[in-house]
């Protein structure tokens, strides 16, 4: 007897692998060509039980997936985005099936950077000033007015391309670079368009919020604090679920993030915020760093389930089914990960992994990278080598835990294999 029809857009092996769990529905997955072979997706999703079938057609910035002869014969129950450069093509896919989704308007919205400031600001959220960048010469242009900036792709994941730039910095390199950086295991294999942006750089601790949304109505909200990597590249090495924060700013995060909603005319799904938190006359202000319609990576939503005690993933797919999941209010326990930034060279080996494991309340230690390969150093997500999570009776209890469990990691390297001069080394 055949259950019910669940298509997930993009390849997310941690939400494959809830729905295997749950098994209450069936699946299709649909992946671009490119990236299917380049994430071996026949053979990932054959580990799967739940996916029935695998289609293959163009979704990123295209529209072709929606001829597919094979897609359009679907009726499923439910369109989910796996990965960021899906959100828009489940949200697209949603409405044709007339389903619930994220609307979208609402996915044009969150998946530009741009396009994001501008309705936000409208909507009087605050913002830092912003300006779209065509040219070596806009950057300068903006750093002249704002010495202290962040240069970023508008449309991109995973803080590629991201750069913190300090007064003085060789801003035509910087432009380069943001240009530059790739994911190519991430895209299609054709031309896609790429827009960028300068921001005034913002100070103050930075937060997330996952936000489980019912036809623009939130019924879960969490908080999370976040770790970042010291240096031009705010790369994520660490997360606490809940985030252990006085009640006033966990209310004033989850404010800004329900007008947020409003304001993009987000429907039924998950987003994840990011805020920047600053005081004005002792009260905390929450300023939007960028938001994504789609399940947080980083292990962010294994950390809420063992912090509340439910799957956000099933969670999520029971929202988009029109199924309400009653998810809980309040948190059970404290939950944290910590990850293993790379250095320069070719990785050997990850060492300490059984020590790592029997530091108490560790769930979960695994190594991200194979060996053979090549790191310049921290610039994105995708430089990470390892990660551990741990869980506790609280937050603080659970960072405790995963500190150490971090610290008995060492990243070992070849640093003669050809890594270019002057890379600098960071550790998480």
């Amino acid at each position: 007897m055949s259950r019910p029809l669940v298509v997930v857009v993009g390849l997310n092996r941690r939400l494959l692998a809830a729905l295997d769990r749950a098994g209450r529905y069936d699946v299709v997955l649909i992946e671009e060509p490119a990236v299917s072979r380049a994430k071996q997706a026949p053979a990932a999703v054959a580990g799967h039980p739940a996916v029935l079938r695998l289609i293959t057609a163009g979704y990123q910035q295209s529209d072709e997936f929606l001829r597919d002869p094979a897609v359009r014969a679907l009726r499923p129950v439910a369109v989910v985005p796996g990965q960021e450069y899906a959100v828009e093509a489940a949200a697209a896919l949603a409405e044709t099936c007339r389903l619930p989704g994220a609307g979208v308007a609402a996915a044009g919205v969150l998946r530009d950077k741009l396009r994001l400031r501008s309705v936000t600001t409208a909507a009087g959220l605050r913002a830092p000033a912003w300006q779209e960048i065509h040219a070596a010469a806009d950057v300068a242009g903006f750093a002249a007015r704002h010495p202290r900036l962040v240069l970023k792709p508008a449309n991109r994941q995973a803080s590629v391309g991201v750069q913190l730039l300090e007064p003085g910095a060789d801003l035509d390199r910087a432009w380069r670079r943001c240009r530059a950086a790739d994911e190519p295991d991430q895209l299609a294999d054709r031309p896609m368009r790429w827009r960028y942006l300068a921001e005034e750089r913002l100070a103050g601790a930075e937060y997330s919020v996952e936000s489980l949304v019912a036809a623009g109505r939130v019924r879960f909200a969490n908080v999370t604090a976040k770790h970042l990597v010291p240096g031009a590249y705010p790369v994520e090495i660490g997360h606490d679920v809940p985030a252990a924060v006085p009640a006033a700013v966990r209310a004033e995060l989850l404010a800004q993030a329900e007008r947020l909603i409003g304001a993009v005319g987000f429907g039924t799904g998950i987003l994840h915020s990011e805020w920047k938190l600053t005081e004005a006359g002792g009260e905390p202000r929450a300023t939007l760093v960028e938001c994504a319609g789609r399940t947080p990576g980083d292990s962010i939503v294994p950390l809420i389930g063992h912090a509340y005690g439910f799957d956000p993933y099933l969670a999520l797919v029971d929202l988009l089914a029109g199924v309400d999941p009653e998810p809980p209010r309040q948190p059970v326990r404290g939950a944290a990960i910590r990850f293993l930034a790379a250095r320069p060279g070719r990785l050997l080996a990850v060492s300490g992994v059984p020590a790592a494991a029997r530091v108490p309340g560790v769930t979960d230690v695994a190594v991200l990278a194979e060996a053979g390969a090549r790191f310049t150093g921290v610039t994105s997500s995708w430089d990470r080598v390892a990660q551990v999570i741990a869980v506790a009776d609280d937050t603080a209890a659970a960072a405790r835990a995963a500190d150490r469990a971090i610290a008995e990691l060492q990243m070992i390297v070849d640093d003669t294999a050809g890594v270019p001069a002057g890379a600098e080394a960071r550790h998480g």
